[in-house]
Order: C-alpha cells, then structure tokens, then sequence
C-alpha cells in the first residue's frame, strides 16, 4: 500500500495545467545567484512564515468542502483564513524584496517540477531563474528557483522559457501539487457541465 501511494505522489508530480497566474521572476545567472544569496535565501527562509502557509494550505479545502453547512463555523473558517492569508503575506514580505523582478499575470504551463511562460529577456539554457508564484484562489505565494532547460525565441520581443524547479520546499512541492489537482478538478466539472447541458438541450427524437 505504501509503494503505491508513493508511486501515485510522484506520478502527480509530473501533472502539468494550463493556467493563469500571477508571479514574479528574475533572472540571475548560476554565478551572481550564488554570489548574491538568492539560494541561501531559499533555503533558510522563514520558518514561521512556511508553517503559516502549511496551515493555510490545509484550512482552505476545509472551507471549500465546508461551504454552506454549518453557517457560523464556516463564517469563523472564513476569517480565520483570511487572518492567515494576512500573516503570511507579511512573513513573505520580510527579506524577499526584489528590486529587479518582474511582475506579471500571464498563461503559464505548470506542474509540481517545473513552469513555462513567456517573457522578453534574453535567457540562456541553464540560466537561473528566482520565482514568487501566485497560488489562487488562496493567494499562497511558493518562492523557489528554477533553471532554464528551454529557451525558444518566439518572436523579436517575446521568448518562450521552460524551467525545472531546482530550489523548491518539499512543502511548496506539495502545494503546488494539490494546487494543480485542484486546478484539474475544476476542469473536468466545467467539461462534464459543458457536456450535461449540451446534452440535455438536444433536441429528442
């Protein structure tokens, strides 16, 4: 039974989706990465601030599968995530200001290893790239880094990055995985409405 729970945990690491997000990213190259402590940061980040966005992690499906039953209790969930949200965002803040990154909300191809997007710099295969990734609809941000394994140039302003994660938490793993499961449930029930309504709007014979 272990074998094969852990063979379906890595299996979902591999999902990729399609979605938009919110982020931030910076290119760095290995050298000033390493120079400027862009790693070191990753890896000694705020321990508080990680055990906030795991509790947050865990309350949220609660309040989703909880919504509408028992009004009050979930009126008390509901704030107290919000309250969490609040924290967190304030945790994540301190030390992670990043004068060079570049904000934007964009189409992006995501799973538990790694992201592609488009952007308009010049970037190199095995570049390093630092990112703030955007979880919604919790607004969990996960930082990591990632390095460019792809680089196509689309046209003379945008290029194509595809990046593996090589700096990620194994809890901002799992997080980015239950992120894309809950972002591919929600597709097959908009597809499985799409159907049911065409369906029932045939005409019958």
């Amino acid at each position: 039974m272990e074998t094969s729970s852990f063979k379906g945990s890595e299996r979902r690491k591999f999902v990729r989706i399609q979605s938009m997000m919110t982020f931030r990213y910076q290119i760095l190259s290995e050298h000033n990465a390493i120079e400027g402590g862009h790693l070191e940061q990753i890896s000694e980040s705020n321990n508080v601030g990680r055990s906030l966005v795991q509790i947050n992690n865990q309350l949220e499906p609660l309040l989703l599968q909880n919504q509408g039953k028992q009004r009050e209790l979930f009126d008390v969930l509901r704030l107290l995530n919000n309250k969490i949200n609040l924290i967190v965002d304030a945790s994540l803040d301190i030390g992670q200001e990043k004068p060079g990154a570049i904000a934007c909300t964009g189409m992006v191809c995501i799973s538990a290893c790694g992201i592609s997007f488009q952007c308009s710099e010049s970037v190199a295969t095995n570049d390093l790239v630092w990112l703030e990734l955007t979880l919604e609809p919790s607004a969990i941000r996960v930082v990591c880094t990632g390095q460019v394994v792809r680089s196509e140039r689309i046209d003379s302003k945008q290029t194509m990055l595809a990046l593996d994660f090589v700096h990620l938490h194994d809890a901002d793993r799992e997080m980015l995985i239950q992120f894309v499961v809950r972002c591919q449930a929600a597709f097959l029930r908009e597809r499985r409405r799409e159907r049911e309504e065409a369906g029932g709007s045939s005409p019958i014979h």
